[in-house]
C-alpha cells in the first residue's frame, strides 16, 4: 500500500467566452476587434472556386504559452456565419494557417451556395478570453497495491 503520495502541478483553465461579431465581410479586411484580452482580427474573406474562406487571426495577451503545446481547445471553438434572415451557416472545413506563443491563424470555409458575394452575412467567433495557468497541490492516501 501506498501511504502519501503527494504532488503539485498546474492546470491551464479557459476564462469567460467573448462573443466577436464582423458585419460587412466585404469591407471586414483587416478589421481588428478586442475584448477582455483577446483581439481578433479579419484578414479576409474571399471567394475560392466553391467555398468561401474566412481568414481570421486570434490573438490572446496573456495565454501563458497555453498556445504553444496545448492549442487543441481552440479548434472547436463555435464560429459561424449568419446570413441576411438570421439563418445559422456552420463552417465546413478549418485549417490553421500560423501558430505562435500567443496567437493562432485560422480559416474557416463556409459553403454559401449560388451567393456572389458574403456581403450581408455575419461572421460570429466565440473564445474564451483568457487562459490561466492555476496550481494545484493533491494528495493521494492509502492506495492498495495490486
Amino acid at each position: 500500500q501506498i501511504a502519501s503520495l503527494k504532488g503539485k502541478m498546474s492546470a491551464l483553465v479557459l476564462g469567460r467566452i467573448e462573443e466577436f461579431e464582423f458585419t460587412d465581410l466585404d469591407k471586414a479586411k483587416g478589421l481588428e476587434l478586442e475584448r477582455g484580452g483577446v483581439t481578433v482580427v479579419m484578414r479576409e474573406c474571399r471567394k475560392n472556386e466553391e467555398i468561401y474562406d474566412l481568414k481570421v487571426r486570434v490573438k490572446f495577451g496573456e495565454a501563458g504559452k497555453a498556445l504553444e503545446s496545448h492549442q487543441g481547445w481552440i479548434y472547436d471553438n463555435e464560429c459561424y456565419l449568419l446570413d441576411k434572415s438570421g439563418n445559422k451557416i456552420e463552417n465546413i472545413g478549418l485549417e490553421a494557417t500560423s501558430t505562435g506563443p500567443n496567437e493562432v491563424g485560422l480559416d474557416f470555409k463556409f459553403d454559401l451556395g449560388e451567393a456572389e458575394s458574403a456581403k450581408g452575412y455575419k461572421f460570429i467567433y466565440k473564445t474564451p478570453a483568457a487562459i490561466v495557468r492555476i496550481p494545484v497541490e493533491f494528495e493521494l492516501k492509502n492506495i492498495d497495491l495490486p
